[in-house]
């Protein structure tokens, strides 16, 4: 994997955009523009399938064809990807579970099966987080620190070390890796392609939905969509930042606004949906 820091050879523009802004809206009237005007083919990510079949169904009632702006999940502009390397893969929710499971299974001494079972649950949180942190499966360090950031000791029993639940996730995280081109969870989605350079679509304008609560894995394959001096447009409001479960960072606009030499924000503040004496209450908090 290569994040390094140089600064992306396009531009950014953050869209800071409060609850009820129209947010929805200005991304259309925006699409809109840059189909009347040829401006070049554009990818809008959203945050999961419903939204992406609402973007979609109003995509196709202002008659934008889809060769000009395509919207889906970050997942499935991840699988798109990976297709190319793995034409056949297959799709199992439970990969690394079914992996751990029948790992299990084989060992002879009953004490050691129970001690296993009973850390199942910290091995797959942590080798998820792995996959949407995009860890490297030998820096122990970052591993370590997964654990401590999203509170993981409390998911392992007193009796388990925590250096060994460690190193039993890292088994599973490469064992899992290995069998990517066979079959993938929905991490696997987003991060084999990165984790093995799968060639992907490149767009001129990549425009994320909800992108306060992206993980460092859909940061990554959204840049990765980016042609080169393109242009990446994030919506959302990081005061609605609600996602750290799925590795979200609380900050992730200004991560993705550290990628970026050229960098615009821009505010979406004017409420349509609440009444003055709410927008009143709220400002207390948010501006």
């Amino acid at each position: 994997l290569d994040w390094s820091d140089e600064a992306e050879p396009g531009s950014l523009l953050n869209l800071e955009a409060r609850a009820g802004c129209g947010k929805t809206s200005t991304l259309m009237s925006l699409i809109s523009h840059l189909n009347e005007t040829g401006r070049g083919n554009i990818f809008i990510g959203a945050f999961n399938k419903s939204i992406a079949g609402e973007i979609k169904a109003k995509l196709n009632d202002s008659g934008i064809d889809w060769k000009t702006a395509m919207a889906g999940t970050m997942h499935s502009a991840g699988l798109k990807a990976w297709r190319k390397v793995a034409k056949n893969v297959e799709i199992n929710g439970d990969k690394c579970r079914d992996i751990w499971r029948k790992s299990i299974e084989r060992k002879d001494d009953y004490d050691q099966r129970e001690i296993l079972a009973s850390a199942e649950g910290f091995v797959l949180k942590l080798v998820s987080l792995a996959k949407q942190r995009v860890l490297e499966a030998d820096d122990l360090d970052a591993w370590f620190a997964t654990v401590d950031h999203f509170g993981l000791r409390d998911e392992l029993p007193d009796s388990i070390e925590i250096n060994r639940a460690v190193r039993w996730s890292q088994w599973l995280f490469r064992n899992s890796m290995q069998r990517c081109r066979e079959v993938v969870d929905f991490d696997d989605m987003i991060f084999a392609p990165l984790a093995f350079d799968a060639p992907c679509w490149r767009h001129d304008w990549v425009l994320i939905d909800e992108a306060q609560d992206t993980n460092p894995a859909r940061r990554m394959l959204a840049l990765k969509m980016l042609a080169h001096g393109g242009r990446m447009i994030l919506v959302g409001d990081p005061h609605q930042a609600v996602y750290g479960f799925t590795g979200a960072d609380s900050d992730a606009m200004d991560l993705m606004a550290d990628r970026f030499a050229d960098v615009t924000r821009l505010p979406l503040n004017f409420t349509f949906r609440c009444p003055q004496a709410v927008v009143r209450e709220a400002n207390h908090y948010v501006t």
